[in-house]
């Protein structure tokens, strides 16, 4: 159950100062990284292309040419994650990805990943998208158990925890395109009320199923140039991503790496599109 972040009376309530966010990572088309990321928006770089959709051809339609995809889903080390090898094999892509953009989301802010093995620290995941554990309902006979432990929403966060062995709360929120920014609020206000140490901020959306991508463009919502004009009748672009943002207490000037984000205690991020 998700706690009560309303509610902090007799507890240690942190400064804003004691707030910074001092790693990063993620993953987008074309982008292993937020420097490759930046690099080429700043170049002016298409990261869509043409030809790489993993769906049948055409059937997002005729007019939609260009897709934007993230490579290596079915690559994992289940061993190094602490993952049992059957759940591995039936494991969301989009939960092997949190775990290893967590940990370098970790690395990224120069905290080693084991450290805080047994600590107070939140994982909150916002997530929407649940494509696996549609496919693996709509057949029972493909099932071998191991789906409801690496598919289900509330399971998300929960393997986040158990693989860095975080003892803080664990939990998912479904908001739509806001629960990315939802869940980074919520382990703010924890982090600020000192109703833990540290926190793993996570916003996850994978589309795997092209159903989405059908109805939004049906609905005129979808631009056919492939190019988000949130504010234009054109339509926007379907963009999937991934943050995943560790929060911790700073214990003082030598944690205060800053990536031009403002002040929000030890947060690494990571971020992966689809």
């Amino acid at each position: 159950m998700a706690p009560n972040v309303e509610a902090a009376g007799s507890l240690k309530c942190c400064k804003d100062d004691d707030i910074v966010i001092s790693g990063l990572s993620g993953r987008l088309p074309h982008c292993e990284t937020f420097e490759e990321f930046k690099d080429k928006l700043f170049k002016g770089t298409d990261i869509l292309a043409e030809g790489e959709s993993r769906w049948p051809e055409g059937i997002c339609g005729e007019a939609v040419t260009k897709i934007g995809t993230v490579g290596g889903l079915w690559k994992f080390d289940s061993t190094f994650f602490n993952v049992h090898p059957k759940l591995a094999e039936r494991l969301d892509p989009q939960i092997r990805i949190m775990l290893e953009s967590t940990y370098e989301a970790f690395v990224d802010a120069g905290v080693n990943p084991t450290s805080l093995r047994g600590s107070n620290t939140a994982v909150v995941v916002g997530t929407t998208n649940n494509d696996c554990a549609d496919w693996w309902s709509a057949d029972p006979d493909r099932t071998n158990g191991y789906e409801f432990l690496g598919n289900t929403r509330t399971m998300f966060p929960n393997r986040v925890s158990f693989s860095f062995d975080l003892k803080g709360p664990s939990y998912a929120i479904d908001s739509g395109s806001s629960g990315s920014l939802l869940a980074f609020e919520h382990a703010y206000r924890m982090l600020k009320q000192g109703t833990v140490d540290g926190a793993v901020v996570i916003g996850c959306s994978l589309l795997l199923n092209p159903v989405l991508s059908v109805m939004l463009q049906k609905m005129n919502t979808v631009s056919l140039e492939a190019k988000s004009k949130p504010f234009d009748a054109s339509g926007t672009v379907n963009f999937v991503f991934y943050p995943v943002r560790s929060f911790g207490k700073s214990s003082g000037p030598d944690l205060d790496i800053f990536w031009s984000l403002g002040k929000i205690k030890m947060v690494a991020f990571s971020l992966i599109d689809h």
